[in-house]
């Protein structure tokens, strides 16, 4: 759960124990307390995924049947048990390494040292935006995070007068059809409605995970726009209804 200030929208990641300690993640309590906005991705948190759903249950099959532990003899719940850390592990090792990529995106793009192991992809992102947005050259803005007193917060990872950008990291080939699912577009509107408008281009730029250097350009159509914003302000208005807190002065 990624919390904000709703004084100026700075990202609030830990702050202090009762006894003045550091290092403690903010709860919805600390939240309400404190003065916190839930981040994008939070709020987008409470719909369903089909696809991450899909993938996880992919990795639980093979788990199971590929784990060389497991055996006909087995009591159930230790076979689960097995299945279950199993699976666990390969979505932690997919996480870490989708984390590590984006850290690298965001290095390059700031012009700062990347690992050897990703400057395949971190070169094929800034090529893609070469060529694809040249225009947007000196303008990007990296990592921005929103203005306070929104209701939300949240940190782009890559935007311009016109476009607003969002890194996904997916496993996927060269002959492999990439798309985006809705909440991705409903993300990327949420920033551009936060950072004022007007509407920009909605771009979910795909690097593979499996082949270096491998990345796909994926375009929300600009008729979907209006739809986007309802099913932001919807989802949001779920959100806080759920949580019985409404932060932020609602715009």
């Amino acid at each position: 759960m990624h919390w904000y200030r709703n004084s100026d929208g700075s990202p609030c990641y830990e702050i202090n124990y009762a006894d003045g300690r550091p290092g403690k993640t903010p709860t919805l309590a600390d939240a309400k307390r404190i003065g916190l906005s839930p981040g994008v991705t939070s709020v987008l948190g409470i719909l369903d995924k089909p696809g991450l759903t899909n993938w996880r249950i992919e990795q639980a099959i093979l788990a199971a049947l590929t784990n060389p532990v497991i055996h006909d003899q087995m009591p159930h719940e230790q076979m689960l048990s097995v299945i279950r850390k199993d699976a666990d592990a390969q979505s932690q090792q997919a996480m870490q390494r989708g984390t590590d990529i984006h850290d690298a995106i965001e290095k390059r793009l700031g012009k700062q040292p990347v690992p050897e192991q990703y400057q395949p992809h971190t070169e094929a992102v800034v090529d893609k935006l070469l060529t694809v947005a040249p225009e947007s050259a000196g303008q990007w803005q990296v990592e921005a995070h929103l203005p306070g007193g929104l209701g939300y917060g949240g940190r782009c990872d890559l935007y311009s007068d016109e476009f607003i950008i969002d890194f996904k990291t997916k496993e996927f080939g060269s002959d492999d059809k990439v798309q985006g699912w809705p909440e991705q577009e409903v993300q990327l509107v949420a920033y551009d409605l936060g950072f004022g408008g007007p509407q920009r281009r909605l771009v979910n730029v795909f690097v593979s995970a499996s082949v270096p250097g491998l990345v796909r350009w994926f375009e929300w159509p600009e008729k979907g726009y209006d739809a986007a914003v309802k099913k932001w302000w919807a989802t949001l208005a779920c959100w806080q209804a759920w949580k019985g807190y409404y932060p932020g002065e609602m715009k």
